[in-house]
């Protein structure tokens, strides 16, 4: 049976992650480029990796059309069987890292409820979004303001905070341009913030706090997902079904009802590798 979502139609959840660096800086033309004392640190501290632009040799892109065997995709068979799986292996092993495939509950409870929120003008709902193994318990606390005045779906804008609290206060007697709720609101759309500690602390320690050891069970592998990829994965919990039913409006929904995340330029091209050895 095909799964129902709490929204018709399209839901847009742009997923926005603050880096620390200035919109200014993002939106100018020059190229980003790390820093010297950065690329030279790690060289010295991770001797098994190039950090250098420069000595990265040429190379050619596998064609995407083309299985790792030679032979040519040529219809919908070949691209679902073969070529689809070996492009997402691909990113698996060289970009993402594996989510390990541990047994897990997920269990949705509204802590809080403010119909009248950010003024009277939006509904503030706090929901503990809880990841239960056999031996843990982790608990992802998500955010989100409704505007009162929509009559209809609108997208829905999740933050991954890094910051703190204070950036995101949700009595907003605290205001943060980090997290502009009421600006949002006023343009009719919806807002939701989850912190990344959450998931996964921003402080390397071998991935023995956080979502890691309770889903690799102790045994994290080369190839295994990494800090950024945990928040991601917590991004797609806070952008589940149950969650988004606090999200959305109680509405019957049309065949066409999905749920497209997204997330910001700047997150792609993380390599594996950075991803998987050390927060930096």
């Amino acid at each position: 049976m095909r799964k129902k979502y709490c929204i018709e139609g399209l839901i847009l959840i742009t997923v926005c992650f603050i880096v620390g660096c200035q919109w200014s800086q993002a939106q100018t033309t020059e190229s980003w480029n790390a820093s010297e004392q950065t690329v030279e640190r790690l060289s010295k501290n991770q001797t098994d990796f190039n950090y250098y632009e420069e000595k990265v040799p040429a190379y050619t892109l596998p064609e995407l059309l083309k299985t790792g065997g030679g032979k040519k995709v040529s219809n919908q068979k070949a691209w679902v069987k073969v070529r689809r799986n070996e492009i997402l292996e691909l990113f698996r092993t060289e970009v993402f890292g594996r989510v390990q495939q541990t047994y897990y509950r997920t269990n949705f409870r509204v802590v809080n409820l403010d119909k009248n929120a950010a003024g009277g003008n939006a509904t503030l709902k706090q929901v503990d979004i809880s990841i239960v193994t056999e031996e843990k318990e982790l608990v992802i606390h998500l955010t989100h303001f409704t505007p009162n005045k929509v009559t209809a779906p609108v997208p829905v804008f999740l933050l991954i905070d890094n910051r703190g609290p204070a950036n995101t206060d949700p009595s907003r007697k605290v205001k943060s341009e980090f997290w502009p709720v009421e600006e949002v609101i006023a343009r009719g759309y919806r807002m939701a913030v989850f912190s990344n500690a959450d998931v996964d602390p921003d402080n390397f320690d071998n991935f023995k706090n956080g979502i890691h050891p309770m889903l690799d069970k102790g045994s994290h592998h080369p190839y295994s997902w990494g800090t950024i990829a945990a928040w991601a994965w917590g991004a797609s919990r806070c952008s589940s079904q149950g969650a988004l039913c606090g999200l959305c409006q109680r509405r019957p929904l049309g065949r066409s009802a999905r749920i497209i995340p997204c997330t910001l330029p700047f997150l792609t091209g993380f390599s594996a590798y950075r991803n998987r050895q050390q927060n930096t």
